[in-house]
């Protein structure tokens, strides 16, 4: 029979209805909005071994950047001349009395010319002898100087020759300055080296206004110098016994050299002016005296 058209629209909105091979609806056709993909998997805390990595890391930053810090501040550090020039330019009237600078004396650890000649360590090295003297006992010692300072690379058995110096204060800019030492030769080493001759004493140097000689006289074979003086001679006495002018073992000699020291200040621009008593391999001298005195 004739399907009518009513009869057709009604079984079209019923197929629609029940959804067994329906066809979709307008309404259905729209696009669906997709949920969002969940995360594949949760975040982790991090393990002990990400955690220690992370603290070494931050850690060697940390050092990195404090030994950058420390190099910057060593560059910036002052150099014997600028700090001895602006030394020169503020000196008080403390400051320009000549002698000797208290290196290696506690009373004078914090004075700002022993912090000056500090600098660059120019005492450093095994060339450069000390003046510190073990106690009897053995369990230590301290700084000795005069009268009867025992130094020498003796005392250790060392096979080389030592300066033992003294540092001459900025004041003496200008002045003429009588430098002495008054010694003895006490060990000379005779089972190392043999009889003689033995050289010791005040040393020459090259520099230009150092002097070119000195005076050496003796002074008595005594327990101590006498006030005599005898048989002085012109030496330009060095560590390799140069000029002649050997010494005899159990002498007391006095030698005196004069220093004409430029008004320029400071001196030197490698380091501070330092007089000293040398002595050869094996050898131990008693020094009764070491003196830097202004006579102009």
């Amino acid at each position: 029979a004739a399907v009518t058209k009513l009869e057709w629209k009604r079984a079209r909105i019923k197929r629609n209805e029940t959804g067994s091979g329906a066809t979709q609806t307008r309404a259905s056709r729209r696009p669906r909005t997709r949920p969002s993909a969940p995360p594949r998997h949760k975040a982790r805390p991090p393990t002990k071994r990400k955690m220690k990595s992370t603290a070494l890391a931050v850690a060697l930053a940390v050092a990195l950047a404090v030994a950058t810090v420390s190099t910057c501040l060593a560059e910036k550090e002052e150099s014997y001349l600028e700090a001895a020039t602006h030394f020169c330019e503020t000196m008080t009237t403390n400051n320009k009395q000549c002698g000797w600078v208290g290196m290696d004396d506690p009373r004078y650890e914090n004075d700002r010319e022993v912090k000056i000649d500090q600098i660059g360590c120019p005492q450093c090295g095994t060339v450069w002898g000390g003046w510190y003297q073990e106690n009897e006992a053995g369990t230590g010692g301290s700084v000795r100087y005069p009268p009867n300072a025992i130094i020498g690379p003796g005392i250790n058995g060392a096979g080389y020759f030592q300066f033992f110096p003294r540092y001459l204060s900025l004041g003496c800019r200008g002045k003429k300055v009588e430098v002495q030492a008054v010694y003895k030769l006490i060990d000379a080493g005779e089972e190392q080296i043999g009889s003689g001759p033995y050289y010791a004493g005040l040393s020459l140097t090259d520099t230009p206004w150092y002097p070119k000689n000195l005076t050496r006289c003796s002074i008595g074979t005594g327990q101590e110098p006498s006030n005599t003086l005898s048989n002085c001679r012109e030496c330009q006495q060095s560590a390799s016994g140069e000029g002649g002018c050997p010494i005899e073992k159990d002498t007391w000699y006095m030698d005196t050299m004069i220093l004409d020291m430029p008004e320029q200040c400071p001196p030197s621009q490698d380091g501070p002016v330092m007089p000293s008593i040398f002595v050869n391999p094996y050898q131990t001298l008693n020094v009764s005296a070491f003196t830097a005195t202004p006579i102009t």
